[in-house]
């Protein structure tokens, strides 16, 4: 019997390796089908999970000991750009759609705590708000006093590995080759450089030189930590592994492939639009999207306008590069998990599907990122662990501080009292506990030395309340910023797109009363001095400088406490 299961085993391989060989075909036939988001259709239906027979059980019994934990980060892709969300952007993303609605627990109202791209890693890796682990803007270094899910994996038993976008070792300057004091705690390293994803640079383990990605970013950093799971079994005794994937896209970007591209209301300093960086996907990818002038766009989508000539720049032109590039990225995540489900690793690994922030692509007449708005700090929160979680959508606002501690819990490893996040294990498990109504988000500088354009807000399912800075002008010109109050409301029940203001006098005073306290003593137990230091002032003067952090003295005070209840 058991030569005869080889035997099939090897024949079957035959017709695997050339219906993978179709791949390029099935995919114009998936993803451009008007049918897509309507049928369930798999690349490789044809496969069947394989298996070696003399040590099948054996391996399946190690490897449940301990879940295996995959963080995926991907990097400016909002959460309206998923094909399944209700008025969302008309994006082809069949794989995910369908790991939403069968695997994984969706959280609807997902955001980020601070919606740039260093600190809000930062965030996500640590548990804990900026204001503790010291990244307030871009190219500031996290601490070496920092914990991360890298470290405490480690500690815990996992082969780690670190695959794409850091951003948290630039120290001032630009970010290159890390030694391994700075990677907290994981093995595997490989480390992408700025972004250019057709011709991505990369520092690989301990090489001080770069080499270049031989192909699109997206699709070789998921090979690579394909190839390290297979080689985590190969070499490592099937060890449980906790690994990030840290993908570039759709974050605009240059170099090749990107010459006739730019980004709306970015101009030379003779008028002139500036090409050379902006959004592209390869162009299996972006032919997907031929009519972009057709596509629908959210009602608070505007053209930009050029800040040095008052133009106004149409956004429908990048609309094929941002999208293209995110329905390669649902590609490439189904490649991940059909070869977890293929080698039966799929049911015991906790996934989180996230990003660091989203992008604002026109809407309120803003590009990229950087506000309160729900385009900018709304995100893909997605969280599968099949031998415990079952499929569902939760609409408390999940956070990037909560990320680490819904791992953790998840994994049964000692949650450290000095995360700032809550633990939504219990809760994903299906049993009975009091989830959090509110997430708190915020803003201080973009990096070292830069203008202060600092907020802070309290965001809920119904509501956004935002305190900020009024000496930006554009919070004051684009945000419904006033001088006079520093605040605004918005009910995003009665608008979801948040485009009617609220101040006081409007009825809703009651409301107002209550987020500002409640939002106030968030800052008042987190030690944030944003009311005194810069809302009360209001000026664009620096508040924080690179030494700032690097020096962070980080409150990791007491012990590491079992599954600690985080209350907000």
């Amino acid at each position: 019997m058991k030569k005869f299961i080889v035997n099939l085993l090897f024949f079957y391989s035959i017709f695997t390796l050339h219906s993978q060989n179709q791949e390029e075909i099935l995919v114009d036939q998936i993803y451009n089908s008007p049918q897509v988001e309507a049928r369930e259709v798999t690349l490789y239906d044809a496969n069947v999970p394989s298996f070696n027979v003399d040590n099948y059980e054996e391996n399946l019994t190690k490897s449940r000991k301990k879940p295996n934990i995959i963080l995926v980060i991907s990097d400016q892709f909002r959460r309206q750009a998923m094909g399944f969300i209700k008025d969302g952007d008309p994006v082809k993303t069949p794989k995910l759609n369908k790991y939403k609605k069968e695997d994984a627990v969706f959280f609807s109202n997902g955001v980020v705590n601070r919606p740039i791209c260093g600190p809000n890693r930062a965030n996500i890796l640590t548990g804990q708000y900026n204001i503790t682990n010291g990244v307030y803007g871009n190219k500031v270094r996290l601490s070496k006093e920092s914990t991360t899910l890298g470290d405490i994996a480690k500690t815990n038993g996992y082969r780690t590995a670190y695959i794409g976008k850091w951003h948290l070792d630039g120290a001032g300057g630009a970010e290159g080759y890390v030694p391994k004091s700075r990677r907290h705690g994981f093995d595997k390293w490989i480390l992408t450089r700025g972004h250019s994803p057709f011709k991505q640079k990369v520092y690989i383990d301990d090489s001080q030189k770069p080499t270049t990605a031989p192909e699109w970013e997206t699709t070789w950093l998921t090979k690579k930590l394909i190839g390290f799971i297979k080689n985590n079994k190969k070499n490592h005794n099937n060890k449980p592994f906790c690994a990030v994937l840290s993908i570039g896209p759709p974050h605009t970007g240059g170099g090749p492939g990107f010459e006739d591209r730019y980004q709306p209301g970015k101009r030379t300093k003779d008028g002139k639009i500036k090409y050379g960086y902006g959004y592209a996907a390869p162009k299996k990818w972006e032919d997907l999207y031929p009519k972009p002038k057709e596509l629908y766009r959210r009602p608070n989508a505007t053209d930009i306008i050029a800040k040095n000539t008052g133009e106004k720049d149409e956004v429908w032109p990048v609309l094929p590069g941002y999208y293209g590039t995110i329905s390669s990225i649902d590609h490439e995540f189904f490649r991940l998990t059909k070869y977890l489900k293929d080698n039966n690793l799929f049911d015991n690994t906790i996934i989180v599907f996230t990003a660091d922030h989203g992008e604002m692509l026109g809407s309120h007449g803003r590009m990229t990122k950087g506000v309160w708005y729900e385009e900018s700090v709304g995100v893909p929160m997605l969280i599968s662990y099949p031998d415990k979680v079952a499929s569902r959508t939760e609409e408390s606002p999940m956070s990037s501080v909560d990320i680490v501690p819904t791992i953790l819990g998840l994994a049964d490893i000692d949650i450290p009292d000095f995360m700032d996040g809550f633990d939504y294990s219990k809760s994903l498990k299906g049993e009975q506990d009091t989830l959090p109504e509110y997430a708190f988000c915020s803003f201080d500088q973009g990096g070292v030395g830069n203008a202060d354009r600092s907020w802070r807000s309290i965001y809920s399912d119904k509501y956004t309340y935002v305190l900020a800075n009024s000496s930006w002008k554009n919070f004051r010109d684009l945000d419904h910023i006033r001088r006079e109050d520093k605040m605004v409301l918005y009910d995003k029940v009665k608008d979801p797109y948040e485009m009617n203001p609220i101040y006081r006098g409007m009825g809703y005073d009651d409301v107002i009363d209550d987020l500002h306290k409640k939002l106030v003593d968030h800052l008042n137990k987190m030690k944030d001095p944003f009311i005194k230091l810069q809302w009360i002032p209001s000026n664009s003067m620096p508040k924080y400088t690179y030494k700032d952090a690097l020096y962070a003295k980080i409150p990791q005070k007491g012990t590491a406490k079992m599954k600690k209840r985080k209350r907000r």
